[in-house]
């Protein structure tokens, strides 16, 4: 990934990308017929050319195969798709001698909410709590189910704005606690969740709103600084990798991961931002076939308020 922005951030440079096609190749990144063990950090990638195309005069094209699979008489076909310009479609898989195509419906029918997932008096536990949609999250379970909240941040406590909206958290619910943990450390991670499985021996659900979404994480492509891209990343990049491995046998109920709408449509200066959100939603795909339910739901962050 690192590699592809000073690529990139090189040919632009020179004026040398403008009216060209960036085709990415991809090994099992999608899970097209099912049986595919893929590699979600490949996703980073098609979040940056969603906004390269975006930013510049330039066509971006993701053709995804399964390597194991591909033959030699099927690669006329996959150089016919490479050097096309007819087709418009933007996510290509080859799979068993066939093309298919990524595309997004409506979900015509009403969602069913399945009212036993969250449990009165249940405990779970909130990354990145006091971010406006982790807040939001912790006042409605604290409200409506009495429920108990362990939230993991990044910052202490001591800046004011934070320490206020814990003590607002408390008076809803006293069984509310904070630790103060990154969780792209996996030591510091195993640390505390070891720590608050002595109190409570089993969390109900795991909601995952850690990110950095500041203004300095939003950055035309030839202006971004590999180092902060990286630091932007990790907080879901390798936190939720993390998550993953120290619960791989406590078996929450749940898991529930917070995504942007960006890492489909993009926007002008949200490489960043949608690279990790496509990374996201490619994670979690993979985790659906888990012991216990991951769900990543995504919406737009400019327009929510935890009010």
């Amino acid at each position: 990934y690192i590699f592809f922005i000073h690529l990139v951030q090189d040919l632009l440079k020179f004026n040398q990308l403008s009216g060209k096609r960036v085709v990415l190749l991809t090994n099992k990144l999608h899970k097209v017929v099912g049986n595919e063990v893929v590699d979600p950090s490949q996703a980073l990638l098609l979040g940056f050319m969603n906004v390269l195309q975006q930013e510049h005069s330039v066509t971006c094209k993701n053709i995804d195969l399964d390597l194991n699979d591909i033959a030699a008489h099927q690669m006329p076909a996959l150089v016919r798709e490479i050097v096309s310009s007819e087709t418009k479609d933007r996510q290509v898989a080859f799979r068993f001698n066939q093309r298919w195509i990524k595309e997004y419906q409506k979900y015509p029918t009403e969602l069913q909410i399945e009212h036993d997932v969250l449990k009165k008096g249940g405990t779970y536990l909130i990354t990145g709590g006091l971010s406006s949609v982790g807040l939001s999250i912790a006042k409605y379970l604290a409200e409506d189910f009495s429920a108990s909240i362990i939230l993991l941040g990044k910052t202490g406590l001591d800046e004011l704005s934070l320490n206020t909206e814990f003590n607002s958290l408390k008076e809803l619910h006293p069984e509310t606690y904070y630790y103060k943990v990154d969780v792209s450390d996996k030591e510091q991670l195993e640390k505390v969740i070891t720590e608050t499985t002595l109190k409570w021996t089993k969390i109900n659900g795991l909601i995952h709103t850690a990110g950095n979404t500041g203004p300095d994480n939003f950055s035309l492509i030839e202006n971004i600084d590999p180092g902060k891209s990286v630091s932007a990343l990790a907080p879901d990049v390798i936190g939720l990798k993390n998550l993953q491995d120290v619960f791989i046998d406590k078996e929450p109920d749940f898991v529930w991961v917070s995504a942007d709408i960006c890492s489909v449509l993009g926007g002008v200066a949200s490489c960043t931002i949608s690279s990790v959100n496509s990374f996201i939603e490619q994670f979690v795909l993979c985790r659906n076939e888990s012991k216990c339910k991951w769900k990543a739901v995504s919406f737009d962050y400019t327009g929510f308020s935890n009010n």
